[in-house]
């Protein structure tokens, strides 16, 4: 995948981390208490599913 690509999936992936934890933290203002480590586990499934990571590249080799 070509640099530009990288980046702009990169950027979605980081606005859906964020707007991830944004649903969370509402869901967590009005659930109960005993609710909230369900909810933070969903989050942490859902942060890691394959259309969420982050694509990190392998550096070149530096020559010498």
């Amino acid at each position: 995948m070509r640099t530009h690509r990288q980046r702009h999936h990169n950027a979605y992936c980081a606005g859906a981390h964020r707007g991830i934890e944004r649903v969370i933290e509402r869901l967590m203002a009005i659930t109960p208490a005993v609710a909230h480590d369900d909810l933070e586990r969903v989050a942490r499934v859902t942060k890691a599913e394959e259309e969420f990571r982050k694509i990190v590249r392998k550096r070149e080799v530096a020559r010498p």
